[in-house]
């Protein structure tokens, strides 16, 4: 493998030589009585319950203060990697051929990514929304710019508009098209809102949606009717106990088929074959550090 492209700055978060067995020698060095589980589990709960309910002796949270730097560390030097192996080329999945410059993301890991398994419940409906060959995509969430730059890739006279709130992200994708070559057809921008919305789907257009929760707001046909002539890819996130996809669907039962899909995990055979990453290297690269139980759903018109 040609490695000659590669330099020790083009992975943003590569750690110091050493980290990872320093933090895995610090965690074994500070005595406590909580198991390693149980600081692990900590993870996916609210601190601020546990400020109000319960006081961690100081070598608990010094451990879970190095455990979480182990984990960062650990993760940062696969991403090395998996960067090096695919020389920053997806190598799987709808936008493969998809380069990166730099090993960097925004709001996702860039692992599964390169690999070719990033939610992989979406395959087929990208592959069944490109053949559509829509006039127009909008990517509402865009990150830096995967599935943005991804289209634009798939679809060479299509215009795209990404929305994506976060100024890293829209730095790291407008470099994302110009490395790809399609930054006159990208158009990058800050927060979509429901005017912008509606005036950008007064014709049919492809619709990639993640926002963590606002899509209960955006995707309404009430305040967007043009999005009853849309073909929208959307992840669906728990709010205020309700039960989103039965929600949105609800609101296009009339107007498009509707196909829910829940995350169903990760297996070594989906990362396939990849010279220079070992099955160790690879299982970590699946991991999307998501939890399960999530969900999306594919919204086609009927015509």
């Amino acid at each position: 493998m040609n490695q000659s492209w590669f330099r020790k700055d083009h992975c943003a978060y590569l750690p110091p030589r050493g980290t990872v067995e320093r933090c895995r020698n610090k965690i074994r060095s500070t005595r406590t009585t909580a198991p390693i589980t149980e600081i692990v589990s900590l993870n996916n709960r609210t601190p601020s319950r546990y400020d109000q309910d319960v006081r961690f002796p100081e070598s608990f949270l010094i451990r879970l203060k190095w455990w979480r730097r182990f984990r960062r560390a650990k993760r940062a030097r696969m991403e090395a990697a998996v960067m090096l192996a695919t020389e920053g080329v997806v190598r799987g999945g709808p936008f493969k051929g998809l380069r990166y410059a730099e090993a960097a993301s925004s709001g996702s890991s860039l692992a599964p990514k390169l690999i070719g398994t990033y939610e992989l419940e979406l395959h087929s409906f990208i592959e069944e929304a490109i053949a559509r060959q829509p006039w127009r995509a909008l990517n509402i969430g865009a990150g830096e710019g995967y599935y943005a730059v991804g289209v634009a890739l798939r679809l060479p006279r299509v215009e795209i508009t990404a929305f994506e709130t976060e100024e890293s992200g829209q730095r790291l994708c407008t470099a994302l098209a110009r490395t790809n070559g399609v930054e006159t057809r990208v158009d990058v921008r800050g927060s979509c809102s429901s005017d912008e919305l509606r005036r950008l789907t007064r014709t049919p257009a492809l619709i990639i949606c993640d926002v963590e929760g606002a899509e209960l707001d955006l995707l309404d046909p009430r305040s967007a009717p043009g999005l009853r002539g849309c073909e929208m890819i959307a992840e669906v996130h728990g709010k205020y106990g309700i039960d989103m996809v039965r929600e949105i669907a609800s609101r296009f039962d009339s107007t498009h088929s509707v196909a829910h899909v829940r995350f169903r995990g990760r297996e070594l055979r989906d990362a396939g074959a990849i010279p220079g990453l070992s099955s160790a290297v690879k299982l970590m690269a699946l991991d999307e550090r998501r939890r399960y139980g999530l969900d999306w759903i594919h919204l086609v018109p009927i015509v």
